[in-house]
């Protein structure tokens, strides 16, 4: 576990508090807008969001963060996450 380190902490040193992140938020379509394509049709628009819904709490979208990154991430767009996880990683 000591190899999976990085920068901001010293070997050995665990995270003694986890976090649970989405990756795509639970309240997605503010950061998170339906392609154009779905948005054409309302049977689309309905099928793309209720998809994403049914994902949203799968094991694909939820990673595990230092509890104090979390509230750096939370309702934050795809690219703020991105830099901060590989930062942190």
């Amino acid at each position: 576990m000591e190899a999976l380190g990085n920068a901001e902490g010293e070997a050995g040193e665990q995270p003694t508090a986890l976090a649970i992140e989405h990756i795509l938020l639970q309240k997605w379509d503010e950061h998170w807008p339906l392609p154009k394509t779905e948005q054409k049709s309302p049977q689309g628009r309905q099928a793309f969001a209720e998809q994403r819904e049914r994902l949203k709490h799968t094991l694909g979208n939820l990673t595990l963060v230092a509890g104090s990154l979390n509230p750096a991430l939370s309702r934050s767009p795809w690219e703020v996450k991105m830099a901060e996880l590989l930062r942190c990683s």
